[in-house]
């Protein structure tokens, strides 16, 4: 089996896949199926998310909110 090769995304991209978990009421492994990533990528997202503490901003307000910093 050959390794596949690694992908980068936006955060706009993860942002959503993210959205998609907290919304969607499916588990992390079904949606990462249906977006063709990995279980532990998505998983590492939704994580960092929460751990982020600013998840209600949106990608664009999370940028402005590391400028500022």
């Amino acid at each position: 089996m050959t390794a596949r090769a690694r992908r980068e995304f936006s955060p706009e991209c993860k942002a959503e896949a993210v959205s998609l978990v907290r919304s969607s009421g499916k588990t992390v492994a079904q949606i990462a199926r249906e977006l063709d990533l990995t279980g532990s990528a998505l998983r590492n997202w939704v994580e960092r998310a929460e751990y982020a503490g600013s998840s209600d901003l949106s990608p664009s307000g999370r940028q402005e909110l590391v400028q500022l910093r």
